[in-house]
Formats: structure tokens, sequence, C-alpha cells
């Protein structure tokens, strides 16, 4: 071991093998044994469900301590569980997924690494089923969440055996732990189930002062298993919500980098709602590219409806970064995307607006073809447009949209034009409709 490691360092790890889903943990065991050095006391965690895992062959020289965990409660509280269970002259949480095979020689480097001023969590480089390597994770903007966490894949000779490699966060399935750190964060949030509460371990150890790295002459294979993550978009709106604005983050898409189509001469600024409601799993790509559509005195009104997932926050954050150009206005979550709808337009500037429903792609120069049309057509007070299934869109005058939203929020909302054609009708507005 280095001279730079304790020569007690590996007795005072303490390894938490996590063992969930289908994953087979005879490997992750077997290269524990093998180790040289080895971690001091083992600590398997038991999240398989009832009945626990059967039959579980363990090599010679292990004698773990059990602890049986409630796999509903998901991955956090498991590992949790088992942490509590390690010694109290542990110094390292070596946290293992029972899908990862460390190399014999994989503690040494770690311990190094870890042994460096400051450092508070180190990962291991993990080989991957697809045959990719994870060196942990990096930040990335609108990819596709507002705060996403993507691999840090295969950096070829940028990495030396020897070194550490400083990430924003090492991958949960195989990283230590500073025990003294793990204790004073209140170790992983039980909020995050089945995903990325190692991401967010790691953030909160940067934000306390400590170092996150990866250190690459430690390595391991992950075979693939585990329990699957969680459905929907929880995890991923809770990290988004908690850390946008704190961290910084990539542009990955180069969604900012990407050149502006300048507005037609000669067209009037509009004032563009758009109205929201948890959309977090896309309102970040998709805010962009209607920023990208905007001219110089263009007005963008965000109108959320009580979004709990991190798209207000992601709204804020927009008009923080564009004062004047970007508007944000709330309604009550029980009013639903009506009432946004409503104060939205209330809220437009400019006599010209458009309402224009959160898209994964907005269309190119659509404005432009917009205005162009009414131009074409001065009797026509607005024109509206299928888009489903997130409602009726409309570009026109503003006074005229906002009356009728007034008296029919829902035709706004409808799968068709219909409703809106008769509601425009029975007002005695003019207005066109296609699709």
């Amino acid at each position: 071991m280095s001279s730079t490691v304790p020569a007690d360092a590996a007795r005072r790890v303490t390894a938490v093998v996590l063992v969930d889903g289908e994953a087979d943990p005879a490997r992750c065991l077997a290269a524990l044994a093998a180790a040289r050095p080895a971690p001091g006391e083992l600590v398997l965690v038991d999240a398989t469900g009832a009945g626990g895992r059967a039959g579980l062959a363990l090599p010679a020289g292990l004698a773990p301590r059990t602890v049986r965990a409630d796999p509903a409660a998901g991955r956090a509280a498991a590992l949790n569980a088992g942490a509590a269970q390690a010694s109290a002259e542990a110094a390292q949480l070596l946290f293992l997924h029972a899908a990862v095979e460390p190399e014999p020689d994989f503690l040494a480097p770690l311990l190094e690494a870890a042994a460096a001023p400051a450092t508070g969590v180190v990962g291991l480089r993990l080989l991957l089923p697809s045959g990719a390597t994870c060196h942990g994770w990096r930040l990335a903007w609108a990819s596709p969440y507002p705060v996403s966490a993507v691999p840090v894949a295969d950096l070829g000779p940028l990495v030396g055996a020897g070194s550490a490699l400083e990430v924003p966060a090492a991958s949960g399935a195989a990283m230590a732990v500073d025990a003294a750190l793990f204790r004073e964060l209140g170790g992983f949030d039980p909020g995050f189930w089945n995903g990325l509460e190692d991401v967010d371990l790691c953030l909160r150890a940067a934000a306390a002062g400590r170092g996150v790295v990866v250190a690459c002459g430690s390595r391991g294979r992950h075979h693939g298993g585990g329990a699957p993550p969680r459905p929907g978009h929880a995890n991923e709106a809770r990290l988004s919500r908690r850390w946008l604005g704190r961290v910084p983050l990539q542009d990955v898409k180069r969604l900012r980098g990407a050149a502006r189509q300048p507005p037609r001469d000669g067209r009037p600024p509009i004032s563009v709602v758009v109205p929201l409601a948890d959309a977090v799993h896309r309102v970040a790509p998709a805010l962009e590219g209607q920023r990208q559509a905007l001219g110089p005195g263009d007005q963008l009104v965000l109108a959320d409806a009580g979004s709990t997932d991190g798209t207000a926050e992601y709204a804020a954050l927009l008009a923080r970064d564009a004062p004047g150009a970007v508007t944000v206005v709330s309604s009550p979550r029980e009013a639903g995307l009506a009432g946004a709808i409503t104060a939205g337009l209330a809220a437009a500037t400019h006599p010209t607006a458009a309402l224009l429903h959160l898209p994964d792609e907005p269309a190119p120069g659509l404005l432009d073809e917009a205005t162009q049309l009414l131009r074409d057509n001065p009797g026509l007070a607005f024109f509206a447009f299928p888009a489903p299934p997130l409602g009726v869109c409309a570009v026109g005058e503003a006074a005229a949209l906002r009356s009728l939203v007034h008296d029919q929020p829902a035709a706004f909302l409808a799968a068709g034009t219909a409703e809106l054609e008769a509601a425009a009708t029975a007002a005695g507005v003019a207005a066109a409709f296609m699709g």
C-alpha cells in the first residue's frame, strides 16, 4: 500500500454490499474475499423481499453482518441501514452493489485517493455491461431535465491508472464515503427511490467543502441487475428542485450555442404565453427552443399551474437570467391549466399574443408565419390550430384571446378546435382555424 495511506487503513473500511432485485452477489463477495488488502468488515444488506435471498453461499473467510431491508423503502434506506451497522472504528464506508465485481487490488488506490486532503467521496472506475467505462456522473442542463445526471464515460488517455479524477458525483454502485462525513450529511436521502441518491449525496458532500473523485486505478466490473429504477420523473424532479441554480451545469446538447434565426423584418413584438404544469421532464429543452424563437422585443410569459416537480423553479431561473424578457406568473394548482392560461394572457404586455402549449420541439419560424398570416388577412382577430394532446394554440390580438379565455378557458384545452370555433362565433370574433 502507498506510503501516504496508513497501514491499518484497510482494516478501518466497512464494506456495505446491497443485494436487491435479481443481482447475483456471488462474484462481488468472492472478489471481496480475494481482495488484497481487504476491507476490515462486511455488512450484507438483503433487500430482496419476503424471505430474503435463500441459500446464499459465502466464500471462506467472509463473516458478514446481515441486515434485512424492505425493498419498498428503496435503495437509499437500505444503504443507510447497512451503514448504521458499521463499527465505531470505521473511517470509510465502502458502498458496493452486489452486481459489482471489484478487481483484487481495487482498495489500495481507492484509499490513497481518500487520504488526499478534504476528499470526502471516492468512486471506482466501472466497466459496464455495454462495454463502456463509467467514471461517475456529470451534471447537464436540459438533458432533458433542468438538472440531469449524465455518465462520465470513456476518457481514454486523459485518465491514467494512478490518477484521481474530480467529478461532480461518483457512482453509488461502487464508492467510498468518509464515515464521519456520511453521518454529518445524514446519509442518503430516502426521498430518492432507487435512483440519484448517490448524485445527491455527492453534491451535498461538495457543498460541505469535500472533494468527490474517481480513483482511476480502482476498477470493477458491473454485471447488471438489481432493483428497477423508480418509474416516472420523481427522482429527477427532486434533484432539479434541490440543486437547480446551486451547481454548474454543462450544456451538453449545445442548445444555448445554437444559432438564432432572427425574426422576420417588420414582425411586431409578441407576448408568447406558455402554460406549464408538472413538465420537468421536457420543460428545459422546450423552453430554450421558445427562447431561441423570440425577437429582441418579444415577451415570454411562463404561466405555471402550481407545479410541484421543479417546473416552477426552472421558470423562475429563466426569468432571473432574462429580466424584462421573461415573465413568470402562477395560478393555484386547483385552477389547472385553464387558470394558468388566463393568468398568462392577463400578463401579456404586447397587442399581439401567442398561446403556445409546451412542445417537445417548437416549430421553427412559427411566430413569423403566424404574424404574416394575420397581416395577409387583416379581418382576422386570431388564428388557431390544435396541438394534441395538449390543447389548442392561438396567435392574434391579445384582447380577443383574453376575452375568449375568460369566457371559455376549456376551449383552449380541447383536443380539437371545434369548441373554440363555436366560442369565437358566439362572441362575433373573426378567426381562422387549421388542422
